[in-house]
């Protein structure tokens, strides 16, 4: 039985839909024009679901996507807030202005734009107005009433600071003050 689709096919005879066209060129050849003047970042708590965001800008094809950059200067660099990693030694590569300067090196290569999905409680006394406007802000808020269970479900020990709520509401009011100027 022959199936039926909605869509028109995306093969002409021998040669692709300008639909397909379009589509391929868009995903294959990002255009200067397009790459942003900032990197785009988005904030959240744990558990908001950040990472299936992270995913999708991934399958867009014009982003250079990164994995909570700055959990690294949290546990591995000599900027450290955490000895979860005590065992590892310190690395300077991995610091806060390293790991900023790394992600502003990937601006515009291959005509993309930079994308991070990072925890809120990562930037811990770290943010202050210069390093926000290093980014196009984004704060990924989930009801606590859903976050926190699940959050306790796979950290049962966690505590207030690693959640990150009143990190994320201080960068908020840092972005916030800093659009008024």
């Amino acid at each position: 039985m022959k199936r039926k689709y909605p869509f028109p096919s995306p093969v002409v005879g021998e040669r692709e839909s300008p639909r397909a066209q379009l589509a391929r060129a868009t995903i294959e050849k990002p255009r200067e024009a397009d790459v942003l003047d900032k990197i785009l970042a988005v904030w959240g708590t744990p558990r908001t679901r950040s990472t299936a965001f992270l995913w999708m800008m991934k399958q867009r094809g014009d982003f250079h996507t990164f994995h909570a950059p700055f959990g690294q200067s949290v546990y591995l660099s000599e900027d450290r807030k955490s000895d979860r990693a005590a065992d590892h030694p310190p690395k300077a590569d991995l610091n806060y202005q390293a790991i900023l300067n790394m992600l502003e090196s990937h601006k515009g290569k291959g005509g993309c734009s930079v994308f991070i999905k990072d925890l809120s409680y990562h930037m811990d006394g770290v943010v202050d107005e210069e390093f926000m406007s290093h980014f196009h802000n984004v704060f990924l808020i989930r009801d606590p009433a859903k976050t926190l269970p699940s959050l306790y479900s796979v950290l049962p020990d966690f505590t207030e600071e690693a959640i990150g709520y009143e990190t994320q509401y201080r960068m908020h009011q840092i972005v916030l003050e800093a659009s008024d100027s």
